[in-house]
């Protein structure tokens, strides 16, 4: 892998280099005002705008252990209370802290 000066790594290939992937998204044009607004102000391109982007979405993507489904899941009515699942518990032996 070889880095550019932005840090992004680069797949070289012998006798082709693979700089990038052209991908092209479709914007409405109140969305693309703002959006050129935005990277207008931050001194930043489109693409470094972009790519910065995917960037922070995967890296918080992958800081997550769980995924949105688990906040989506119901108690098992019939599970039992956390309480009488203690009852037989026996306490400690001795003091841990």
């Amino acid at each position: 892998m070889v880095k550019n000066e932005l840090n992004f790594p680069r797949l070289v290939i012998y006798y082709n280099i693979i700089y990038s992937m052209n991908i092209s998204v479709y914007l409405p044009d109140s969305l693309k005002s703002r959006f050129d607004a935005f990277v207008k102000k931050k001194g930043m391109t489109r693409n470094g705008a972009i790519r910065k982007a995917v960037e922070l979405m995967l890296k918080d993507e992958s800081n997550k252990k769980w995924g949105g489904w688990i906040n989506q899941l119901e108690p098992d009515p019939d599970f039992p209370d956390i309480e009488d699942l203690r009852i037989d518990l026996k306490p400690p032996k001795e003091d841990l802290f």
